[in-house]
């Protein structure tokens, strides 16, 4: 009988495991074991005891805490188990049965089964059953592990599938960007003008981007105009207008533009700023925008817009590579404004706006074709504006600059069209007539036009300023039959005309000679230069106190081999011209300081020595550094060396003139207003300037004896000076009769034959070994 009973509950085991094999689901496997379990060992309490995450069976009492893998079986059949033995938390129990439940050596926990009071105990055969159920146990255990490690690894791996994919999409987005921006950048550089390059990067951000719509817009006023689109447009743009137009002034466009940054909605059907265009926008399957600034030149130029067809497009990765792709179109856009200017540079006079020389000439060779082919006669006509200099210097060169933009806008009113102007240099304009009729006519043009809008006084800098002209003109074909020849010949006419005073001269061959031998002194110049053939003569200056020599004016003087000495005023002017003086000033200043230096290491009594400064020198940035650099090398010299300027030089630009004379001043450096009273001098200035000595132009002292008035004019200068606390010197004293005067109007000194030319180097020595003064009255 008990085989029979044993067999039966072996079979139900079996029937056992095959329903848990056939069960997927861990909780069902769960309650048919204890089910089965109760059945089979007609238990009344069945259990697991599982290890805490230590591995330790705190709750297992005393029995089972510390007990090894060990089947345990107990009975008390008078009364209930002790329960302060038991693991905690089993109902009141007669016997108890409990076996290990093991896998691979690997304890799983404690499968407890226990029978109530007053029913018969386990037997052996129950111990074996119990057995084979902690077995199936610990193996469920450890399927219950592993497939609750399958669960974690395979939620593991699908967000790993999902982030690799994200990563992957990310990637072709980055890589269509990357692309995108490559090609943009090849567009940039064969883009010639900004709506080709928008046309261009619209294109490339819908072909190679993968946006689904782009366009570019620039600000006019409070709105943002579209000006390139390209894409899934249908009718947007039209929309963004109306929807502007209507008073939407909220949009992302229009705030990425006031706010001066990128602005980025990643799911247009909840950003608030989409809310006015959010329906248009779905509808045409934009799901994220960017908009990005562009700028040109620090200035804000426009934006672009990009719409993608899918939420959260624009990651942090790509927003930082679309900010950069702005900053290259921001680029492009300062390169074509550059390339822009330049070739207007190239062609036309940035003040006025009139053609430049080049394009003058290009004009006129155009003309001077067609009228070969008709037999046409065409003028050339050069305008130079009369003490233009004069008038920049007293009311600054911001005011002078709209003085020549007024000329040429009268020129222009006159000439009709413009194309027949230009500005080709500093105060001078050219004009050309084609198809001239006669050159009577064009006398009386000039006289009657030209002359009549110049002459009209000009309202500038709270000024009323009067102008007028010089003119020269040539005449095609009998002046020259080139465009390059005609403007020569006008020039040379012109010249004449500023020396003679003449209003305007036609060009004649006489001219042109005189032209021809002033381009020669030029190059005589240059070379000059280059071979030491400048000197420097000393022409003494007298105190009238004692008639002592108290200075000398260092002048330059050209040695020339094929000209012999060449006059100062045959060449100085023409260094002024040419810009050479510069160079020529620097070369005096360092040789009259070295000169006084060796003269008294010679133990020779030196006086002060002055140098001449141009208007030219004195607007070099370098100059005052080469002053300094100068004394540095001759400190001998340093407290000896007098600078001789002019009243126009001084007034040129007064509020970078006055701190620039005080430097020269601090470092030790005397300082002459020269020819005083020829110029535009305002005496509230001079009195700011620091200067040591005031020189009478030579004009006033050659007239002193056949004017009462010219004699009033020296007394009233040299008391005015006196007054100030300067030192007056009178120039080009060559009589006794001036001398007198001189020493009448107590002046304080004079230059001039009278006493001495200009000397070498060696007989103004000898002069100062001798110690020759000057007699007494």
């Amino acid at each position: 009988m008990q085989d029979t009973s044993e067999g039966a509950r072996f079979a139900r085991m079996v029937r056992l495991g095959l329903r848990l094999a056939a069960e997927p689901d861990p909780d069902v496997q769960l309650r048919h074991l204890y089910g089965e379990a109760r059945e089979i060992l007609q238990a009344d309490h069945v259990e697991m005891l599982l290890p805490d995450e230590e591995g330790r069976l705190s709750h297992g009492g005393e029995l089972l805490r510390d007990r090894p893998a060990l089947p345990l079986r107990l009975s008390s059949p008078a009364a209930p188990l002790d329960p302060a033995r038991l693991p905690r938390g089993l109902p009141p129990l007669g016997s108890l049965l409990s076996m290990p439940m093991q896998n691979d050596g690997h304890r799983h926990g404690w499968l407890v089964v226990g029978r109530a009071p007053g029913k018969p105990p386990f037997a052996p055969g129950d111990e074996q059953i119990a057995a084979m159920l902690a077995a199936g146990l610990a193996i469920f255990r450890e399927n219950i592990r592993l497939y609750r490690q399958a669960q974690h690894q395979a939620r593991e791996l699908r967000r790993e599938i999902a982030q690799r994919e994200r990563s992957e999409n990310a990637l072709r987005r980055l890589t269509r960007i990357h692309r995108m921006r490559s090609r943009i950048a090849a567009e940039i550089v064969r883009c010639r003008n900004q709506q080709q390059l928008f046309k261009e990067v619209c294109r490339t951000a819908v072909d190679q981007g993968g946006f689904r719509m782009a366009w570019i817009g620039v600000q006019q006023g409070e709105l943002v105009e579209p000006v390139a689109c390209h894409g899934e447009d249908h009718g947007y743009m039209n929309l963004l207008r109306d929807y502007q137009r209507a008073g939407h002034r909220d949009g992302p466009a229009i705030t990425a533009l006031r706010e001066r940054r990128e602005i980025v909605c990643n799911d247009i059907a909840r950003a608030p700023l989409m809310a006015a265009w959010r329906a248009p926008a779905l509808e045409r399957g934009y799901r994220s925008v960017a908009i990005l600034p562009v700028f040109a030149r620090s200035r804000l130029a426009g934006c672009l817009a990009l719409y993608a067809g899918e939420t959260d497009f624009f990651s942090e990765e790509e927003q930082q590579l679309l900010i950069e792709l702005a900053g290259d179109i921001s680029h492009a856009l300062e390169f074509i404004a550059n390339e822009e200017r330049l070739d207007f540079l190239s062609y036309y006079d940035p003040l006025t706006g009139l053609a430049n020389r080049r394009l003058f000439h290009e004009r006129l060779n155009q003309h001077l074709l067609a009228a070969r082919q008709t037999t046409a006669r065409v003028a050339v006509i050069l305008v130079d504006l009369v003490q233009f200099k004069a008038v920049n210097d007293a009311v600054g060169m911001a005011a002078g600059d709209e003085v020549l933009k007024s000329v040429a806008e009268r020129l222009t009113r006159l000439a009709g069209n413009p194309a027949y102007l230009a500005r080709t240099g500093g105060d001078r304009f050219a004009a050309l007539i084609p198809d001239l009729k006669d050159s009577a006519s064009l006398s009386l043009m000039l006289r009657d036009r030209v002359w009549t809008r110049l002459s009209h006084p000009i309202e500038v800098a709270g000024r009323s300023l009067s102008l007028s002209g010089k003119v020269g003109l040539a005449l095609f074909p009998e002046d020259g039959d080139d465009g390059e020849t005609l403007f020569r010949n006008a020039e040379a006419a012109l010249k004449r005309a500023k020396q003679t005073g003449e209003r305007y001269l036609f060009y004649t061959a006489q001219m042109g000679s005189a032209m021809k031998q002033r381009l020669e002194l030029d190059t005589r110049l240059r070379h000059a230069m280059q071979d030491d053939q400048f000197v420097l003569y000393y022409q003494p200056k007298v105190d009238l106190r004692d008639g002592t020599v108290c200075g000398a004016e260092a002048l330059i003087r050209w040695e020339s081999p094929e000209l012999g000495l060449v006059p100062p005023g045959q060449f100085i002017p023409l260094l002024e011209e040419n810009g050479m003086i510069v160079e020529v000033g620097r070369w005096a200043l360092e040789q009259a300081a070295a000169d006084r230096s060796s003269w008294m290491r010679a133990g020779i009594a030196v006086p002060r020595i002055a140098v001449n400064v141009s208007a030219v020198q004195l607007r070099d940035a370098a100059f005052i550094d080469h002053v300094g650099s100068v004394l540095e090398r001759y400190p001998q010299s340093a407290g000896g060396i007098e600078l001789e300027l002019t009243e126009s030089s001084m007034l040129a630009n007064p509020d970078a003139t006055l701190p620039l004379l005080q430097r020269l001043r601090d470092m030790g450096v005397n300082l002459a207003l020269d020819d005083f009273g020829t110029g535009y001098s305002s005496l509230s200035y001079l009195s700011r300037l620091p200067l040591a000595t005031v020189k009478i132009d030579r004009s006033f002292v050659l007239r002193m004896g056949d004017s009462a008035n010219t004699i009033s004019i020296v007394s009233s200068v040299i008391s005015l000076a006196h007054s100030m606390g300067l030192r007056v010197v009178a120039e080009g004293v060559d009589s006794t009769e001036q001398l007198k005067f001189l020493r009448l109007l107590h002046c304080d000194e004079i230059q001039g034959h009278l006493f001495s030319p200009a000397l070498p180097p060696e007989e103004f020595v000898a002069l100062l070994r001798r110690g020759r003064t000057l007699p007494p009255e």
